[in-house]
């Protein structure tokens, strides 16, 4: 039996100090995950031995679904702040706490899965998502290859030689306050620069018949980067060469194509799969929520290779590729 110790008796010896290039001189917090298909799904247990699921996400919100909220029996309550219904995290298992949100007393927003259309197929065996409050005011280090997430109670104090800066670009108002913690970064496509949302739970849903002409036998859910159908169309017609697989999504019916290389922070990571969205989805909307417009977004099929250390306080990442 799991000894049931709940997140307020947390001791010391809980905090790890990260090895590896990335370190800091502070102590951290390595969070409980699985790596499932290129996305980090954080794993909380409760006293009660129930894992709870929630992908991280830096440009998603911060929710649990209404049958997660009914299966664990927990009390959602309407905030007055917003008038949102919302749940607090259950005590948790010593060894699987996980820091709070940005949100009114940590809290995160219920939601019923079933009327989210997309949350559908990313949500069937999910119970919720760690979105961009969650993130925020925080330093992370999200190591791809070791397939390891972590979390640093201050500052990174430390910086590796060989780590590259990267700007996280933040909306602000008028005054410099920042508005919403969803992270714009930059990235170069055949030689070109694009501005893109820094996605870590960009989901894709290919289809059997794209699965089946690639010669791929894995799932259809994975991580993805997404394009815009203005830029998508721009390298069609520049690149004929570049691989294009047509109704390769499942939920739009529409294509994806196979970039040869993608530059991040000086990095390569080479190739990636984008799939293919309205213009409007991104230009119209989504850029509504970056201080930048956004062409896209790159997922962790476009991390696979690097190391990122995401100090959100700094608006400054830092990037390795091991």
């Amino acid at each position: 039996m799991r000894r049931q110790t709940t997140c307020s008796t947390i001791v010391v010896g809980l905090f790890l100090l990260v090895s590896g290039p990335l370190v800091a001189q502070e102590r951290t917090l390595v969070i409980p995950t699985v790596f499932d298909e290129g996305r980090f799904i954080v794993t909380p247990v409760t006293i009660d031995d129930e894992t709870i699921r929630l992908i991280a996400d830096t440009a998603g919100g911060t929710v649990m679904f209404q049958e997660t909220v009914d299966r664990l029996k927990l009390k959602a309550t309407t905030y007055a702040v917003d008038s949102k219904l919302r749940v607090k995290l259950p005590a948790l298992l010593h060894d699987s706490w996980i820091p709070g949100s940005l949100e009114p007393e940590g809290t995160l927003v219920v939601v019923p899965k079933k009327k989210q259309p997309r949350m559908v197929h990313l949500a069937d065996n999910l119970d919720g998502m760690l979105g961009q409050s969650w993130f925020a005011g925080k330093s992370w280090v999200l190591d791809y290859p070791a397939r390891r997430m972590t979390v640093y109670r201050k500052r990174v104090l430390r910086i590796p030689p060989g780590a590259k800066r990267l700007e996280l670009g933040f909306l602000r108002d008028e005054n410099g306050v920042r508005q919403v913690n969803f992270p714009r970064i930059t990235i170069t496509i055949d030689g070109v620069p694009h501005d893109m949302l820094l996605e870590t739970g960009a989901t894709g849903f290919i289809s059997p018949q794209a699965r089946q002409e690639l010669g791929e036998e894995r799932t259809g859910r994975r991580a993805i980067s997404f394009i815009v159908q203005s830029v998508f169309d721009q390298w069609r017609k520049k690149h004929p060469d570049w691989r294009v697989v047509e109704d390769a999504d499942l939920e739009t019916n529409g294509p994806m194509i196979e970039v040869p290389k993608i530059t991040i922070a000086g990095f390569d990571v080479a190739p990636v799969w984008f799939l293919v969205r309205k213009t409007a989805n991104y230009h119209d909307f989504t850029s509504k929520w970056t201080d930048k417009r956004v062409d896209g977004s790159i997922g962790g099929n476009a991390l696979r290779d690097l190391r990122l250390l995401l100090e959100y306080d700094k608006a400054t990442a830092w990037v390795e590729k091991p």
